[in-house]
């Protein structure tokens, strides 16, 4: 699950993430382009959170089998992981291209040292789902932490920020919402219905997007231009 969130981002890498070079004497244009970078990986990577955390519980007991039921609040949890994996990863490639490498590496030493720190006691306590803590605390503090330099060493504000993520949160909740209450009234119990569901949320989003999002295809066009730029092409 946590390489379906990510995949959006993988898949931006080659495309986007080299041309931050490009701009490393123009911030103005550099600060645009990670929002523009944020805004498209969020669209994706939020809904996939949601709709997997909407359908957990199926995931684990109709998809792959009873036996995997306990497996239903743990992956609640690694969903999370996830998307601030998938969100985090647009801010390594501007740290470097800022000329700042080592923040990448001492982001990760620190998030080792608290996983390491965490996973023994929660994992006695609560068992996989401890261990799922475990490792999503430490993301989750980094994710705020990398925000928080991002806005000290580019000067972007966290408003912003949270701007690129506002719209794609409250359509995936909406989306959440019609998944939870359509299984009260249908329970999810086959594959085949678990496929409906998730084409049913697919399109309650994807309608969603539609309505109040509809510069989504221009932001996209603009990352494709960017890169295609006479800029670009030199680099």
């Amino acid at each position: 699950m946590y390489k379906r969130q990510t995949h959006i981002t993988a898949i931006l890498a080659p495309l986007i993430f080299p041309t931050y070079a490009l701009y490393s004497q123009d911030q103005e244009k550099m600060n645009q382009l990670f929002l523009r970078v944020l805004k498209v990986v969020s669209i994706f990577t939020i809904p996939a959170t949601f709709g997997i955390l909407a359908l957990s519980d199926e995931i684990a007991s109709v998809l792959l089998g009873e036996v995997w039921t306990p497996m239903g609040p743990p992956l609640k949890v690694l969903v999370f992981f996830g998307m601030f994996a998938a969100i985090a990863a647009c801010t390594g490639p501007l740290f470097k291209a800022i000329g700042k490498p080592n923040i990448i590496f001492w982001i990760m030493f620190w998030k080792l040292f608290l996983i390491i720190l965490f996973i023994y006691p929660l994992t006695t306590n609560y068992g996989i789902l401890g261990t799922a803590l475990a490792v999503t605390i430490p993301m989750t503090l980094e994710q705020l932490y990398l925000w928080v330099l991002v806005r000290r060493l580019t000067g972007i504000s966290l408003t912003n920020m949270f701007s690129c993520l506002s719209k794609p949160v409250v359509i995936s909740l909406v989306m959440y919402t019609f998944i939870i209450l359509s299984k009260t009234v249908l329970p999810l119990t086959s594959i085949p219905l678990f496929f409906a569901y998730a084409l049913f949320g697919m399109l309650v989003y994807s309608l969603g997007i539609f309505i109040f999002d509809k510069g989504l295809i221009d932001e996209i066009k603009n990352l494709k231009e960017t890169k295609n730029s006479p800029t670009a092409e030199k680099g």
